[in-house]
């Protein structure tokens, strides 16, 4: 089976100066490489499935996988360096809300829910997202990671259905009962 090995060659020197031998000090990694190994493959299965976007905790993009990009229209170097905001209703980007989103995800505070967000050239989307913030080993946030499924299109069936319920309520002599 296969080995991993964390080497180190030491020379050992004689009086002069000059390597007599090498001494090789080895570790086992195997299995740490294999969880390495695991957890590349779930983040990759993750990033198949789901679009995603990495910020630092000011809001600014880092990086976007290419889903994410798909879905809001824009390429990498468009977005990357540039705000969060930039995908959000203006009158949003000013509210204590979204200042208050920023400064919870800062603290380390996840957030989820449906969001309305704005793809290249104004277009409407919804999103089904959680924002994570990812920490360092002292538990201190550094980046937010967001999850993300595109759901305008569910969105739009709920409102079509809705509509439709309430002009069959208007038109209609209508009785509701509970069970």
């Amino acid at each position: 089976s296969e080995v991993w090995l964390q080497v180190s060659y030491c020379p050992v020197l004689d009086r002069a100066g000059r390597a007599t031998k090498i001494i090789q000090l080895s570790l086992d990694v195997t299995a740490q490489q294999q969880r390495s190994a695991d957890q590349a493959a779930v983040l990759q299965a993750i990033s198949c499935s789901r679009a995603s976007i990495e910020f630092a905790l000011d809001g600014t993009i880092l990086t976007a996988n290419a889903n994410f990009l798909n879905t809001v229209g824009y390429s990498l170097g468009e977005v990357q360096g540039r705000h969060h905001s930039l995908f959000v209703d203006p009158t949003e980007c000013g509210s204590q809300a979204y200042r208050d989103f920023w400064a919870a995800l800062a603290r380390g505070e996840f957030q989820r829910a449906e969001y309305k967000r704005f793809g290249k050239g104004g277009r409407e989307i919804w999103l089904q997202a959680i924002y994570n913030p990812i920490c360092d080993i002292q538990g201190k946030p550094y980046k937010v990671v967001k999850f993300a499924t595109d759901v305008t299109q569910d969105r739009l069936r709920r409102a079509d259905v809705a509509g439709q319920i309430a002009a069959i309520n208007r038109s209609q002599g209508v009785i509701h009962f509970d069970m």
